[in-house]
């Protein structure tokens, strides 16, 4: 990720699994940072995708929750890093 990027981006998607918008946003994200924007990624992870969007430039933050319904959604946004934190 660009050390200090003109345009920050955070994407939220409950999961990175399935097809058509989960696709796209995992095709999408490495090409924004290609392009000098800072690409933040909220979502649940499963396997090793989070090691491999960090290792394509873009910081993942793990939802801590069992799905889309899960009142835990909220207290994983609010108790986020300060670096996905709009400025």
């Amino acid at each position: 990720m660009p050390t200090d990027p003109e345009i920050r981006i955070l994407l939220c998607i409950p999961s990175l699994r399935g097809g058509g918008a989960e696709r796209q946003l995992r095709q999408l994200a490495p090409r924004l940072v290609e392009r000098g924007l800072g690409i933040a990624l909220f979502s649940r992870f499963a396997g090793d995708e989070e090691a491999s969007l960090a290792a394509q430039g873009i910081a993942c933050f793990p939802i801590a929750a069992a799905g889309n319904h899960d009142p835990r959604l909220s207290r994983s946004w609010r108790a986020r890093p300060a670096a996905a934190a709009p400025s």
